[in-house]
């Protein structure tokens, strides 16, 4: 049973749109969350943004790389022990380096496969589908989690005019579905429903063996049955 929380950006509102996520890890056997970082200048201010809504609920072990972007002992023991795994927002293929590419990435998959919940901003929304998209040029994708099987998530959807590079990838790779998450967007995926948590509606695709791409939006508080 996996148990997803992704949002298009931190906003005002993720103080609210998150706690769903920080009440179903609340319930698990540590009560931790593990709040995985991409390290870097200046990582430090922005930790209060997503670990003070929770405070009431879970405690939140921030995990970040060493300089050479390796995860060291405790960060790993952090993983292993949470309650709940939450990726922030940052540069993608950072992301993808330090907690997809190397043998942390099957922990996590094996984590959520057996129902500890995932959340994450941006990057970390990004990287629960089987790809990512990593650039603009043909081809830019790299592989995610694979949180959800043939899909591909693309955050700051309407804000950065990327429906055209979800399109082209639905188009150019096997991915059946995709999502387009808003900066104020934000849904839970919980066994294939998808539940509309944000301030701003959901953009889904859904594409076709002839090539024909379908187009919906889940308006807020709407639920939809799409990620199976």
């Amino acid at each position: 049973m996996m148990d997803l929380y992704l949002h298009g950006d931190i906003t005002e509102s993720f103080p609210s749109t998150s706690r769903a996520f920080a009440t179903a890890a609340a319930e698990r056997p540590t009560g931790l969350v593990a709040l995985l970082f991409q390290g870097g200048p200046g990582w430090e201010q922005y930790v209060a943004r997503y670990r003070d809504p929770w405070r009431d609920l879970v405690d939140v072990h921030v995990v970040v790389p060493e300089p050479d972007l390796t995860l060291g002992a405790e960060a790993r023991r952090a993983i292993e022990a949470a309650s709940g795994l939450f990726i922030g927002g940052g540069d993608t293929p950072r992301y993808r380096r330090i907690y997809v590419a190397d043998t942390i990435g099957t922990t996590i998959r094996d984590l959520v496969a057996a129902g500890v919940p995932y959340g994450g901003v941006s990057a970390g929304a990004m990287l629960a589908g089987e790809i990512a998209i990593v650039g603009e040029e043909p081809g830019a994708y790299v592989g995610g989690l694979g949180l959800l099987p043939g899909t591909v998530v693309e955050a700051h959807f309407s804000e950065l005019g990327r429906e055209r590079r979800l399109l082209a990838a639905l188009g150019g790779t096997e991915m059946g579905t995709g999502v387009g998450l808003d900066e104020h967007s934000a849904v839970r995926v919980r066994n294939g429903e998808v539940t509309v948590l944000g301030d701003a509606p959901v953009h889904l695709f859904t594409a076709h063996p002839d090539g024909s791409i379908a187009r919906s939006r889940l308006p807020v508080g709407g639920s939809a049955s799409a990620l199976e």
